[in-house]
């Protein structure tokens, strides 16, 4: 110990005094007692103990300052008798990894004094579903249709394989979440019917029935599209979004003379076809 430590010969004094050659300071003192140490550090079951703790973070600070002041010597006195810019470079890069590598370990010791809660006891919310009929077989989809809205229905259709028809009540709401929810309707076969009104985006989510029908007292209404606020940057095009809602309504079978006027009305207005006018453009298929 007296010689490891005290000894004018020993490697610790030697260090710190800068007398061996940069590849030496490298890869031993800086690289491979870094490692070690980080080595032992590990060694310690998590959460630490106070004292662990600060033994830990004195002796990683004490190594870091003991492998700085060596290797900045070792630097001075390599440039002194023989220039190699190479070797010192290492060097400063070997000393700027082990400050690096220290600074991580002093994280370490931080977090490990507050461990995560354990969570096997931690019960998940089941997820939201849509009301259902009493029997089982029908969604009631009804207000504004926007993505928390889509979430649930895909949420209701996957979890309720006997569900058999979507019953739509909506003054509107985001086309886009009305895609995404058209898009889940016909993956699973669903009919739609309406009961009351169903205008706007619901006309779209109308479309997406295997079968479509309606209460005898019911709307079905269409207008123009708004453009709310975007995000910067975003660009939409009313009529690029009007054009693919005019696609998706001609893939549905309806006629071509309906779909090219359904969006003659503003956004502030609602057109509401009769029955037989439903009927005769292939919007209804059902008459129940």
């Amino acid at each position: 110990m007296n010689i490891l430590f005290f000894d004018s010969t020993s490697p610790v004094r030697r260090h710190w005094r800068g007398e061996y050659s940069l590849f030496i300071t490298s890869l031993v003192f800086l690289l491979l007692l870094r490692l070690l140490h980080y080595s032992f550090q590990s060694s310690f079951d998590q959460p630490l103990s106070g004292f662990v703790f600060f033994f830990c973070l004195a002796s990683n600070l004490a190594l870091l300052a003991w492998q700085i002041a060596g290797s900045l010597r070792a630097i001075d006195h390599s440039m002194s008798f023989s220039g190699d810019m190479v070797a010192v470079y290492l060097c400063y890069l070997c000393a700027t990894l082990v400050f690096v590598v220290s600074l991580l370990q002093v994280g370490d010791s931080l977090s490990s004094l507050n461990p995560p809660a354990p969570t096997e006891n931690v019960v998940l919310a089941a997820p939201v579903q849509l009301p259902l009929s009493a029997d089982g077989q029908t969604v009631l989809v009804q207000g504004f249709l926007d993505f928390n809205t889509s979430s649930k229905l895909q949420t209701t259709i996957a979890s309720n394989p006997q569900v058999k028809t979507l019953l739509l009540t909506s003054e509107g709401g985001r086309v886009f979440a009305a895609r995404a929810m058209s898009i889940a309707v016909e993956r699973a076969g669903l009919d739609t019917r309406i009961d009351g009104n169903c205008f706007s985006a619901c006309a779209l989510l109308f479309m997406a029935g295997k079968q479509r029908s309606m209460g005898r007292e019911s709307q079905l209404g269409f207008h123009r599209y708004s453009m709310s606020a975007t995000q910067p940057g975003q660009v939409l095009s009313i009529e690029a979004e009007l054009e693919k809602d005019r696609a998706y309504f001609l893939s549905r079978g309806v006629h071509a003379n309906f779909v090219l006027h359904m969006f003659d009305r503003q956004s502030d207005e609602i057109w509401r076809p009769t029955r037989i006018e439903l009927e005769q453009a292939g919007i209804l298929t059902s008459t129940i």
